[in-house]
């Protein structure tokens, strides 16, 4: 298969990236990397200016399609304040590689874009947030989007602790406008999260999301195990890499069993970033 290539290529850049630091920034790497540094850089609900780079193999997709697939998330997170609360705008969009039915070949193009802004609020020892989450409908081909216009709510909480962080996400989507002739749109999206944190940067991480369509009562139930690796590229930023396998443990509907996450984080904080370029 066409995407079995890739998928090695992306392991082993996983690999050698938790292997061995960037050349030009190997002296910053070998900083000591506190318990607090791995709980920020992996804090959903942490206000750093963020690049994420992330993606989904799928090595069959099931149903009458036994074929690979792909799904590259390009994500931002850009932190404001309110008064002195935290705001977190993320976008995220995807860049998908499916199969074909008709050439057994594969399709690849852009997907619809879901942008949220969520309010912050710090409590003693965890926090949580809340806001509007926004879809628009600019995949490049009818298969790659729901050609709808979506809105909703996002949240979550996070609680990080002396071994590392639990906590959850939350998005709901309701199409309120878009191509008639699409099938509307109503789907919950919850992502628990459990780092672990271990020795010299390294963490053990489970972040498989469910996916429940309201709209035509289907729905998974994955469940993951990872590891990941965080380096100081410099005195501001900090780069973590990460590989989780994840398998359905229960489903209503056709859909994978097994799916490869892989990604690279870019984080910023707010508060260097305002010290160093003002408000």
């Amino acid at each position: 298969m066409r995407f079995v290539n890739l998928t090695i290529a992306a392991a082993l850049s996983v690999q050698c990236a938790l292997s061995f630091p960037i050349a030009g920034f190997a002296q910053d790497a070998k900083k000591p990397i506190s318990n607090d540094d791995l709980n920020d850089t992996n804090n959903p609900l942490n206000p750093a200016v963020t690049l994420n780079l992330h993606n989904f193999y799928i090595p069959d997709l099931g149903g009458p399609l036994e074929r690979d697939a792909n799904a590259f998330f390009l994500r931002g997170l850009f932190p404001f304040l309110i008064g002195d609360t935290p705001n977190l705008v993320r976008f995220s969009i995807p860049f998908i590689t499916e199969p074909t039915l008709l050439d057994h070949g594969h399709a690849t193009g852009w997907g619809d874009l879901v942008v949220f802004d969520i309010a912050v609020f710090e409590q003693e020892g965890w926090a949580w947030g809340v806001g509007p989450v926004l879809g628009a409908p600019t995949a490049s081909e009818d298969r790659f989007g729901n050609g709808k216009w979506t809105a909703g709510l996002a949240g979550g909480i996070v609680v990080p602790t002396d071994w590392g962080l639990a906590g959850g996400l939350a998005t709901y989507q309701k199409s309120f406008a878009g191509d008639d002739d699409r099938k509307d749109v109503e789907t919950l999206e919850f992502q628990p999260i459990i780092f672990y944190n271990l020795d010299q940067g390294f963490y053990l991480q489970s972040t498989a999301s469910m996916f429940f369509n309201l709209e035509n009562d289907t729905w998974s139930v994955p469940v993951g195990l990872g590891l990941g690796k965080m380096w100081h590229l410099n005195e501001d930023i900090k780069m973590n890499a990460f590989i989780e396998p994840q398998y359905t443990v229960a489903s209503s509907g056709s859909g994978p069993d097994w799916r490869i996450f892989a990604g690279v984080n870019f984080s910023y904080s707010l508060e260097k970033f305002i010290k160093n370029h003002g408000k």
